[in-house]
């Protein structure tokens, strides 16, 4: 019963998986576009911009600067698909309309006024074909096994000439994919790979000041050869009272050389608790690294499951041998 439950497990996980990428992904979508213009209009600046050609339309990574709700600049990076380009209506230094919204999950977040998500005709056929032959696939797998019991699952142990390798393997498998999953979210959360209410309160509420940095000290830990530096800070608020803050910044190798003098960095605090600050760089949009964690998660599950499952085909394969020969 308990080597079943790993391959329940693993249907049930991967169905759930595809579901994600085709059709809750459409629902988002679809929530997305429904919501895009709710929240408070605000104009930006769009001060970066590159685009790619994807056939008649271009997918577009813009940065916009604008002002937070302190009136203090802040940027965000968006990414789409223009299917108008010929407009141009992204390039450096135009002026676009942003939404804002306070209640958004995780925190207030910026949206780009006027878009519009579409889901195409060719990506929802492939998600209707992709589920159905899961589905289908799903069902002629049970179907045989329900025959090599003769309709009786009391007798599921029948099916597993491996019973105990697959319970041993299942278990194994199932405790170094957990493991790996908290210890990927604990790295996340620790290099601020994932987005936290209290950051995107910071971002869109916080007021900016400029920092005399007291000291620095490396933390010992690297990323691509470049090393993860704690600074200690002091900072005045716009009431004139002097706090003091510390932070971590990446420093790139060549950079190295130049943080003896480096004596100031911008910071965005909190008004009501200007004691909670940040670099105003840590807050700006970069590369997550939680998207390639969890893809690394996810390719390890891959790998148990397919070895999981050929295990059980193996089995019941032998099962079905000898129900032949006998």
């Amino acid at each position: 019963m308990i080597s079943f439950s790993f391959i329940v497990l693993i249907v049930v996980f991967w169905f759930y998986m595809l579901l994600k990428v085709t059709f809750i992904l459409i629902w988002k979508l679809k929530k997305v576009d429904d919501s895009a213009e709710t929240g408070q209009p605000i104009n930006g600046t769009v001060i970066s911009s590159t685009a790619r050609n994807t056939g008649k339309n271009k997918l577009m990574k813009i940065t916009v600067e604008f002002q937070n709700f302190s009136q203090a600049l802040i940027t965000e990076e968006f990414q789409f698909i223009d299917s108008r380009s010929e407009e141009n209506r992204y390039a450096v230094g135009k002026r676009i309309m942003l939404f804002i919204n306070q209640n958004a999950k995780g925190g207030p977040s910026a949206k780009i006024g006027g878009g519009k998500a579409v889901v195409g005709k060719f990506y929802l056929f492939m998600s209707v074909v992709l589920v159905g032959a899961y589905v289908y696939g799903t069902y002629r797998l049970f179907s045989f096994c329900n025959e090599l019991i003769h309709g009786d699952w009391n007798n599921l142990d029948e099916l597993f000439a491996v019973t105990g390798e697959i319970n041993i393997t299942g278990f194994v498998f199932l405790g170094v994919l957990l493991f790996n999953y908290f210890l990927f979210k604990y790295l996340g959360s620790l290099f601020g790979t994932k987005s936290k209410s209290s950051d995107r309160e910071l971002k869109y509420f916080g007021d900016k000041a400029v920092a005399a940095i007291l000291k620095y000290e490396d933390t010992g830990m690297t990323i691509n050869d470049s090393p993860m530096v704690k600074f200690y800070y002091t900072y005045k608020d716009k009431y004139g009272t002097t706090h003091n803050g510390e932070d971590k910044k990446l420093i790139g190798k060549l950079d190295i050389g130049l943080l003896p003098t480096t004596k100031e960095i911008d910071v965005i605090y909190l008004s009501q608790t200007p004691g909670i600050s940040k670099f105003a760089t840590n807050l700006k949009p970069s590369l997550a690294m939680g998207g390639c964690l969890n893809g690394v998660v996810l390719l390890m599950a891959f790998i148990f499951s397919c070895i999981l499952m050929g295990m059980f085909l193996s089995s019941i394969l032998v099962e079905n041998f000898i129900d032949q020969v006998l």
